[in-house]
């Protein structure tokens, strides 16, 4: 019994047409809201280090946000590059 029922309930799944994703033109999707510019500002929570409940608040325009990630990132790699330098076994 529980069989049949189980059954049944797959052949009214699959009886039901699937609907079809829809696809959106690329272009369309960008003529709707306008693009946010390197001029706006956008604030974000940043949690200070060496505690878990404080958090500042920082403002920056987008641009800005932009530089302080690429400063990070080429102060990351610097780090690393000079750790391996100074740690390197000699020749």
């Amino acid at each position: 019994m529980a069989f049949s029922l189980a059954l049944s309930f797959v052949a009214a799944a699959a009886a039901q047409p699937q609907p079809q994703p829809q696809t959106v033109d690329q272009n369309t999707v960008n003529v709707i809201g306008p693009r946010p510019g390197p001029d706006e500002v956008i604030c974000q929570k940043v949690p200070q280090l060496g505690s878990r409940l404080i958090v500042k608040n920082i403002c920056a325009t987008r641009s800005q946000w932009a530089q302080r990630e690429q400063d990070d990132k080429a102060y990351v790699n610097d780090v690393a590059r000079n750790a391996l330098l100074w740690n390197a076994p000699p020749h």
